[in-house]
């Protein structure tokens, strides 16, 4: 009996015994390493820890060599238990607060985080304060008192009449803020509050937030709009500057002394920039929510929130898959096989079409009415048997042209696609079968493999040949495009109630003959099996 998969080797097998009757019986026991519901790997699995036990039949001791085995799988239940104290993100901050700072005010800049690693229970602890310099005792409060996990440490003045910086004893203050666990273990993080001189008023905004849109190809230096703040004070601290702060803050610029909030413009020093372009792109990033602050002259700051709406404009003109498509039929085909799709794809959002396109075929070299496109997949049809004297060098040579839905003008791209007509030289490549069938459990490992598909070119190297996935695979099957083995992919949702049973995958293989690639088809259907791994739920 051997463990296998215990990976953080917490656990070991003891006490071997062997019964009358042959049968080897062990004691599964924990490990001189400690077991840590705290580990990545315990955390990651919800507190389970799972590994196997394998039992194999000693056939010849002195090989040894071993017959038959048996594996059983063993999961273990971590439990956890109060062995991690709270910790504070800092031992000690000093923090100014101006003296005629109001009740229940949160101390500014204050940026105390406590944190439990434990779990549930185990993770709460309550929140107190330690008066260090006399004056303190009664002055502030913390909040929360009790808290759980991790948790944002809030210290609000209780008594602002006690802060006064003309007063020497009334200027500095110490305290300490306690979290106590369960267990009655303590820590504990210093505050010191220095009392500043400050004029009676703050700026103030008109509104808690604001909004404004502007369009992503706005040029640089265009006004997006304008905010102010209102100060009562006289000279320099009724005076007022205003910034921006937050991520993608430099992509706007305001006018320290107006609020005058505009584009700004993009590129740094050592960027070559078309002048008055800005970096503003609605499929990069939709909106910005920034921090807009207003300063005045004694160092009072509020701060409102700021958010830049990105309006989508029709920016991105369809792309296709390939450079040009290329087919080769022979004299009198009616039909391709395998179908002919061209794909193209537009990046612009909802707002521009969503990112559909449609197909119409734009130019053709022939006055014959031959093929069709069909507008919404891009699937390329015969409409009559094709034929070698319809060109002149037997070659129909296409312009497909894929339109988007943008507004206020469409944009549009175009691909060639060349139909070559004639004795195909270079042979198809052949699957072994025409459709493959297999059943796999819902609970397939991710990367495990499913089934092999085969194919043999007539007229080449078969190591040569490529695989691929053309439809049907849900983005849960992948293939390896030299061997044909289809595997279930790494994110791979298996879940019938999510994406349903069945799977028709269309596999087609390419082979790399002259003058042009061939390619051939075939269906492979994957049925999902279910597992019993629901519980079971109450209508009520």
């Amino acid at each position: 009996l051997t463990i296998e998969g215990d990976r953080l080797d917490y656990f070991q097998l003891t006490q071997n015994q062997v019964s009358s009757d042959g049968v080897l019986s062990v004691t599964l026991a924990t490990s001189k390493n400690i077991i840590d519901r705290e580990n990545k790997e315990v955390l990651k699995e919800g507190g389970l820890y799972a590994f196997q036990v394998r039992a194999r039949e000693v056939v010849d001791e002195s090989g040894p060599v071993y017959g038959e085995e048996t594996i059983t799988s063993v999961t273990i239940v971590v439990t956890d238990i109060d062995d991690e104290l709270p910790v504070f993100n800092r031992n000690s901050f000093t923090v100014p607060v101006p003296e005629d700072v109001g009740s229940d005010t949160p101390l500014p800049g204050l940026t105390l985080e406590v944190v439990d690693k434990d779990v549930s229970k185990n993770a709460e602890f309550s929140l107190s304060l330690e008066a260090v310099s006399p004056n303190s005792e009664g002055v502030f409060y913390v909040y929360p008192e009790r808290a759980l996990g991790k948790t944002p440490v809030i210290i609000r003045v209780k008594d602002p009449e006690r802060l006064d910086y003309e007063n020497e004893a009334a200027r500095n203050f110490q305290f300490n803020v306690i979290a106590e666990a369960l267990n009655g273990m303590k820590i504990k993080s210093e505050i010191t509050v220095v009392v500043t001189d400050s004029n009676d008023n703050i700026p103030q905004f008109a509104e808690k937030s604001y909004e404004f849109n502007v369009a992503e190809d706005a040029l640089a230096e265009l006004p997006i709009g304008k905010i102010e703040a209102f100060d009562p004070d006289s000279g320099s601290y009724g005076e007022i500057l205003y910034s921006i702060k937050g991520f993608g803050s430099e992509k706007f610029y305001v006018r320290p002394e107006t609020g005058d909030i505009s584009v700004a413009s993009c590129g740094s020093e050592n960027e070559i920039i078309p002048q008055g372009a800005s970096c503003l792109d609605y499929e990069d990033r939709k909106s910005f929510s920034l921090t807009y602050t207003a300063t005045d002259g004694g160092g009072q700051t509020t701060t409102t929130n700021l958010v830049i709406r990105i309006e989508d404009v029709n920016d991105n003109h369809p792309e296709f898959g390939l450079d040009e498509y290329r087919r080769v039929v022979r004299e009198g085909d009616s039909v391709f096989e395998p179908a002919l799709f061209i794909k193209a794809t537009d990046a612009d959002g909802p707002l521009q079409g969503g990112g559909k396109v449609f197909y119409t075929i734009k130019t053709i070299n022939t006055d014959a009415t031959v093929f069709q496109i069909d507008p919404m997949s891009g699937e390329i049809t015969m409409t009559k048997p094709v034929r070698v004297e319809d060109t002149e060098n037997g070659r129909y040579d296409l312009v497909i042209r894929a339109t988007d839905q943008g507004k206020p003008d469409p944009l549009h791209g175009d691909v060639k696609v060349f139909i070559d007509v004639g004795s195909i030289r270079n042979q198809k490549p052949k699957f072994s079968q025409p459709r493959y069938d297999i059943a796999i459990r819902e609970n397939a490992e991710a990367e495990s493999d499913v089934i092999q598909v085969k194919a043999d070119d007539p007229d080449g190297k078969n190591s040569d040949l490529r695989y691929h996935i053309h439809s049907g695979s849900k983005d849960n099957f992948v293939i390896n495009p030299a061997t044909g083995m289809i595997t279930v992919a790494p994110d791979a949702v298996l879940s019938i109630e999510q994406n349903g049973e069945l799977y028709e995958i269309s596999v087609q293989v390419t082979d790399n003959g002259e003058p042009y690639q061939q390619t051939s088809g075939a269906q492979v259907t994957i049925t999902v099996q279910d597992v019993n791994n629901k519980a079971p739920k109450f209508l009520q």
